[in-house]
């Protein structure tokens, strides 16, 4: 029998509202499948019937089946309303009240974390949500800043002259048609003193809008295209606050607004290892992963279906790379426009050559493991709200290099 149950208080206000429960009234389930997804999914319909009574304050919450399901449950479940009066105010920089108070019942050995985990999605889902003239890349730095501020082990190092000083000219230049120069932002995270603990570079790209516009329809997805650089500040937020023993953990995140097809500049540094994640193309209608390591696919996809925050294994075919290098220069960045063929296969073929050590050899692992997670499909649900994705799987994996 599953118990994962809200209480109800008997001061419960009844007034003149029909949704208002009677007194004293129950429900009984049968015989439910003990598993994470079963949690979440009933956990969470029932928060929202309870934030839906209004004038509740203090849920309880039976969360010994699953406490890390619970709590993200929970939690998730408080997320942004666009139904009037919304709590949203995107003229506010800071989070928002949360409107329930929930007390798990039993130890809170899980649930903690899944709080963490819960906040993290839901950080992700509130810089999405931003219109694009209200988050732009100078706020996105400042909101990422006050995040981590007070956070143990965590440096911010360059300030915005740096990106000048580097003489990064291939982001500098794509911003030449507004006020607002390109930034990056890079977040050192170090939560183990050995050397030899696992490491991870996580990379977001960031795009808050470009000279080549969408057409009007689709104009209101883009305030989530940000959604890379959203989703890795706040996963690597998750791992701070949880401090989890991971070596020198850098999240970039760089706005590059050139044409359509931005997304694909962001690999032009070398790295040891590395994930990126990019709403990119609009080929993709699921969340996708591209790589050249089993080791990486294997982990991303247990961390995956572990949070239910799933990934599907795209093929990476190098016999659409006529696309992107068919031209005088050595690549174009254009990746997918000359062409909707194979769009999302074409985008992460430019950017493993940058990539340096991501190719496979003789069935061996590659030097560099790399995947390209490309999230344009999944960024939101029905044109409706912003889904922060894939912020729980992301922390999930990490958590799993962690221990091992």
């Amino acid at each position: 029998m599953f118990a994962a149950m809200t209480q109800l208080l008997a001061n419960t206000p009844q007034g003149d509202s029909e949704k208002s429960p009677k007194v004293g009234t129950t429900r009984t389930f049968y015989d439910t499948p003990n598993n994470g997804n079963v949690v979440r999914k009933s956990i969470g319909n029932a928060v929202k019937k309870l934030e839906g009574l209004g004038g509740v304050k203090n849920v309880a919450v039976d969360a010994s089946l699953d406490f890390n399901a619970a709590a993200v449950a929970a939690n998730l479940a408080l997320t942004i309303s666009h139904s009037p009066p919304s709590p949203f105010n995107p003229n506010e920089m800071d989070s928002l009240p949360q409107k329930l108070k929930f007390t798990p019942t039993g130890p809170l050995v899980g649930w903690n974390k899944g709080v963490i985990y819960a906040q993290a999605q839901n950080l992700a889902r509130t810089l999405n949500e931003r219109p694009a003239n209200m988050m732009t890349p100078t706020s996105f730095v400042e909101r990422a800043r006050k995040e981590f501020d007070g956070i143990p082990n965590v440096e911010i190092p360059h300030k915005e002259e740096w990106t000048k000083s580097k003489n990064t000219h291939l982001f500098l230049s794509v911003t030449q048609g507004t006020s607002e120069l390109a930034k990056f932002l890079e977040i050192h995270y170090e939560g183990s003193a050995d050397p030899t603990a696992q490491h991870l570079v996580p990379v977001g790209n960031f795009d808050s809008g470009r000279i080549s516009l969408k057409p009007g329809a689709g104009m209101k997805l883009m305030r989530g295209d940000m959604g890379g650089a959203a989703a890795v500040i706040s996963a690597v937020w998750a791992v701070a606050k949880l401090q989890m023993p991971i070596y020198t953990m850098k999240g970039k995140s760089i706005e590059v607004s050139n044409t359509d097809a931005e997304g694909c500049l962001i690999l032009s540094y070398k790295l040891h290892s590395l994930i990126d994640v990019a709403t990119l193309t609009g080929a993709m209608v699921i969340a996708g992963i591209f790589s050249t390591s089993d080791e990486l696919w294997d982990r991303l996809h247990a961390a995956g279906e572990a949070e239910y925050d799933r990934f599907w294994r795209i093929s990476l075919d190098d016999d659409f790379a006529t696309q992107i290098t068919s031209s005088k220069a050595d690549l174009q960045n254009s990746c997918f426009l000359l062409g909707r063929l194979a769009g999302s296969i074409t985008a992460p073929v430019f950017l493993k050559a940058f990539a340096e050590g991501a190719e496979a050899k003789d069935s061996q692992e590659p030097a560099m493991k790399w995947a390209h997670i490309d999230t344009a499909g999944s960024m939101e649900i029905s044109g409706e709200r912003m889904t922060g994705r894939p912020v729980r799987a992301l922390v999930d994996y990490v958590s799993s290099l962690a221990n091992a």
